[in-house]
C-alpha cells in the first residue's frame, strides 16, 4: 500500500492504482497534525504500508519520524526563499532548518525543477537521494474544463489566477496593467483577477488609486476558473516565487500565451519567446513593456503550447516516471 500524509496524490493516484497498489491519504494538516505521528505509525504497521509520501514542512517532519516504511517527499519550491517571504527571518530560518533536517532522513526526495534539485543539495540533502521529475497536470481534463461557456465581452482580456496574498504580487500586475493602459492609446483591455485572499480590499483600493478600477474585475473565488482562463488573450503570473506553477501549466494546456515573472524555476516551463514571456520579478515597468510588445505580436500558436504540455508536463508521462522511480527507491531500500 502507498500512503500520503497530505493531498499530494492528485494525478499520481490513478497511476499507482493501475499498477495494483492501493492508496490512502492521512491529510496531516496544520501544526496540530504533527501530533498524529503515532496514529500514522500505527496505521502503517497495521496495513503493511510500504511507502509514505509527504509534501511540505509538517508532513515531512512527521514522515521523518516513521520507521519500517520507505519515506519519500515531493518538494515544490525553494525552501529558503519560500519561508523568507512568508515568515519573519528567525522563523524562516528555523522552518528551513527543520524541513531540511527532515528531508535528510528520507529515502528519496523529488524536486519538480532542476533549480529546486540544486537548492536541496546546497542545503545538504544527499545528491543520491534527490530525483527530478517535472511537475504535471492532466492536460486532457484541463482542456475539457476549458470548453465550458464563459462570456467576457469585446476587447483584450488579461487574466491572473491565484490567491490574493503577498507573494503573488498582484500589485505588480495592477501597476503593469495601468502602465499598459497609459501607453497604449485607445486600447480596450480588461484585467481579470480570479482568486480570494486577505489582500483583496487593499488591491481594490490600489486599482482605484491607479485609475484603472473600471478596467479590473475582481472575481473572487470562482468554481470553474479554467472556463474563464480559456477566454483570456494573455495569462499573467507576477509572483515573487513559485515552484512550477499550476496556473501557468493550465493556461499553456489551454493554448494561452503567458507572461510570467522570472522567479527561479520558471525556465522549466517557459522558454522566453517560444513558450511564453518573462519579465524581471517585481518590475512593473518592464511588465508594461512586455505586455505592450506581446499584444503587438501574434499570440504564440496554440498548437505549439498544447504539444509542449503534452510532451513535457502531462500526467500520463510524468506520473508514470514518478511512480517508477518511487518503486526503484522502495526496491533498493
Amino acid at each position: 500500500m502507498f500512503a500520503s500524509l497530505d493531498d499530494s496524490l492528485s494525478g499520481l493516484r490513478d497511476e499507482i492504482n493501475a499498477s495494483g497498489v492501493t492508496t490512502h491519504s492521512f491529510k496531516v494538516g496544520g501544526w496540530l497534525g504533527m501530533r498524529n505521528q503515532g496514529i500514522v505509525q500505527k496505521y502503517v504497521d497495521e496495513h503493511d504500508i510500504e511507502v509514505v509520501m509527504s509534501d511540505g514542512l509538517r508532513p515531512d517532519i512527521v514522515a521523518s519520524g516513521l520507521h519500517g516504511v520507505v519515506r519519500v517527499s515531493n518538494v515544490r519550491g525553494l525552501l529558503r526563499e519560500h519561508y523568507a517571504i512568508d515568515y519573519p527571518m528567525g522563523v524562516a530560518q528555523v522552518a528551513t532548518w527543520a524541513q531540511t533536517r527532515a528531508l535528510k532522513k528520507l529515502d528519496g526526495v523529488f524536486a519538480i525543477s532542476p533549480e529546486i534539485a540544486k537548492h536541496l543539495t546546497s542545503l545538504g540533502v544527499s545528491r543520491e537521494r534527490v530525483h527530478m521529475v517535472d511537475n504535471f497536470i492532466d492536460v486532457h481534463a484541463v482542456r475539457s474544463a476549458g470548453q465550458e461557456t464563459w462570456e467576457t465581452g469585446p476587447g483584450v482580456h488579461l487574466g491572473l489566477f491565484g490567491a490574493l496574498i503577498r507573494r503573488k504580487r498582484i500589485d505588480v500586475a495592477l501597476r503593469g496593467f495601468a502602465g499598459l493602459l497609459g501607453t497604449a492609446n485607445g486600447i480596450n483591455a480588461t484585467l481579470h483577477v480570479a482568486g480570494e485572499g486577505p489582500l483583496r480590499s487593499r488591491l481594490v483600493k490600489l486599482a482605484g488609486e491607479l485609475g484603472i478600477a473600471e478596467h479590473v474585475i475582481f472575481h473572487g473565488f470562482i468554481t470553474r476558473p479554467l472556463a474563464l482562463m480559456a477566454k483570456m488573450d494573455l495569462v499573467l503570473l507576477t509572483s515573487d516565487r513559485e515552484g512550477v506553477p499550476r496556473s501557468l501549466m493550465e493556461a499553456m494546456a489551454l493554448g494561452r500565451t503567458c507572461v510570467s515573472s522570472a522567479f527561479p524555476g520558471v525556465g522549466s516551463i517557459i522558454q522566453d519567446g517560444e513558450t511564453g514571456y518573462v519579465f524581471a520579478t517585481g518590475d512593473d515597468t518592464e511588465l508594461t513593456s512586455i505586455l505592450a510588445l506581446v499584444l503587438s505580436r501574434a499570440p504564440i500558436p496554440e498548437e505549439r503550447l498544447i504539444s509542449y504540455m503534452m510532451q513535457q508536463h502531462n500526467v500520463e508521462e510524468s506520473a508514470t516516471k514518478l511512480w517508477r522511480e518511487i518503486q526503484q527507491i522502495a526496491r533498493a531500500r
